[in-house]
């Protein structure tokens, strides 16, 4: 199995880019890099605004390799988004009317990227993976110790390849929390 993974053990291995809403938020990221390492947790933060209130929307485009994610966390906020740099309107063509999943009431959405649930050390139930599409699950064995975290638990599973997540929520302002860890 070290033949598939070990490619991700030093800088530019493995490199992506986040689109939540249909923004890059972040560009040419690079787990191994960003932690100094592997087998260390990392969590990236961006706070936006949700105008339809129908979902919001994170993909992940692969560059060198493949993207993954270990763990999305949403939750509202009062604080407000960054501006996005502004870009000319596309037409954009009627889609059919498709039923939308019932909003949860938020307190936060928790979601453990390839895992089962689990509740993490403050409380939180992270769910099992939902709300996406494509990519493929990996885990490693549950003793592996993760540094800069308390909640090992949260990066020893994994959403990777090509994949993006759909998250049902209602107009606001949320920060959106994505944790990784190159394993």
């Amino acid at each position: 199995h070290c033949s598939l993974r070990c490619s991700f053990q030093s800088s530019g291995n493995r490199v992506f880019d986040i689109i939540i809403q249909g923004e890059a938020v972040f560009v040419d990221f690079d787990i191994y890099a960003e932690a100094k390492g592997s087998n260390t947790a990392i969590v990236r933060k961006h706070v936006l605004k949700v105008l339809d209130g129908k979902v919001l929307s994170i993909s992940f485009k692969s560059k060198v390799d493949n993207a993954k994610i270990d763990g999305i966390q949403v939750k509202p906020t009062t604080s407000a988004p960054t501006p996005p740099a502004p870009t000319p309107p596309a037409p954009t063509p009627a889609a059919p009317t498709v039923p939308s999943p019932t909003p949860p009431t938020l307190t936060g959405i928790y979601i453990n990227c390839g895992g089962q649930e689990l509740t993490d050390s403050f409380g939180n139930v992270w769910s099992a993976d939902k709300y996406f599409t494509g990519g493929y699950l990996y885990n490693v064995d549950p003793k592996t110790a993760i540094a800069g975290t308390t909640d090992d638990m949260l990066f020893i599973d994994e959403r990777w390849g090509s994949f993006s997540y759909e998250i049902p929520v209602t107009a606001g302002n949320y920060e959106v929390s994505l944790l990784f860890a190159e394993l």
